[in-house]
């Protein structure tokens, strides 16, 4: 593809070339669900299959409503009335993008991800292009080609080591006065109960045990300003109720939130040295303490602007 995106891009997607066998050879099956299934550097131990596809596509959509948008850096009139360049890091089954792509068609927008959940190239829009690559790796284009780069919760799967070197490459590849931004769920719940807070320390447990290092704001804010080149940075925050308790939004990021913790399972329960009975037991007093305690979800939002070059001497 070419090494600067445009509004008519070349058409095509990294699994075009492969047949059947060598597509299906790229997964692993466990319990009924399907995942990654390539050796590599990322830790990435989700799904991929269409029940993490509706999971994610719901949570995508109800953060909209929650954070009234879809970004919080100040590039509407950039994107609405240019030929700005977008890429969404770890786009996942890119709902972000296509419905960015939707609401600025005068911009183009890529999304990359290192397992492929996103849509076929003959069912997007001529302004998106989908992408299978692992960042790590670096990113294929040349230093100031896009005007936004997104990210958001990718923090589950990288060493420190490996954030750094990600929040280094996105920041080569963004142009001078062009914006980042970094969104992830908080590391704690707001008035979490019993069971929720032994199924939340065994996460973040599991998470030091594999050396993922999950950012926290000012982790994030940090990160950004290392880079020498990101300035007028800026985060935002949300406390998003969970349960029953607050009507539909609360029930539909408790539907999220335990859908989430179903998939965690395979892996959480050996880890927690019990059974999967026992882990379910967990799951729904958890679910139970949502509504009893009233509690709250974080989620933030960290962006800048790169105002200039850091040269190497």
């Amino acid at each position: 593809m070419s090494s600067s995106p445009s509004t008519s891009p070349v058409r095509r997607n990294s699994y075009e070339q492969d047949d059947d066998l060598s597509f299906l050879e790229k997964f692993r099956y466990i319990n009924g669900r399907r995942f990654h299934n390539e050796e590599s550097t990322v830790n990435y131990y989700v799904p991929n299959d269409s029940e993490e596809s509706s999971r994610l596509n719901l949570q995508h959509y109800l953060l909209r409503c929650i954070w009234n948008g879809n970004f919080s850096s100040p590039i509407t009139e950039i994107l609405s009335k240019r030929n700005a360049s977008v890429l969404d890091i770890g786009c996942c089954a890119g709902t972000w993008v296509l419905d960015m792509a939707q609401k600025y068609p005068q911009s183009s927008f890529i999304g990359i991800d290192i397992s492929r959940m996103y849509p076929s190239s003959d069912k997007t829009p001529l302004n998106v292009i989908f992408l299978q690559h692992n960042i790590l790796e670096g990113l294929p284009w040349p230093p100031n080609t896009f005007d936004f780069v997104y990210k958001r919760f990718l923090s589950l799967s990288f060493t420190l080591k490996d954030l750094t070197k990600m929040v280094n490459e996105i920041t080569r590849v963004t142009k001078i006065g062009g914006w980042i931004e970094v969104m992830n769920y908080g590391n704690s719940m707001k008035n979490s109960g019993k069971a929720t807070k032994k199924l939340m320390d065994a996460l973040k447990e599991f998470h030091e045990s594999k050396h993922i290092f999950v950012l926290n704001i000012k982790e994030s804010v940090k990160m950004l300003e290392d880079t020498g080149s990101i300035t007028n940075i800026k985060y935002e925050e949300n406390y998003t109720p969970i349960g029953k308790w607050n009507g539909q939004i609360g029930d539909l990021m408790m539907s999220i939130f335990m859908s989430a913790f179903n998939s965690y399972k395979l892996f959480l329960a050996p880890f927690m040295n019990i059974t999967i009975e026992q882990f379910d037991v967990l799951l729904s007093e958890m679910e139970k303490e949502f509504n009893d305690h009233q509690s709250y979800v974080h989620t933030y939002r960290v962006y800048g602007k790169k105002s200039f070059e850091i040269c190497d001497i």
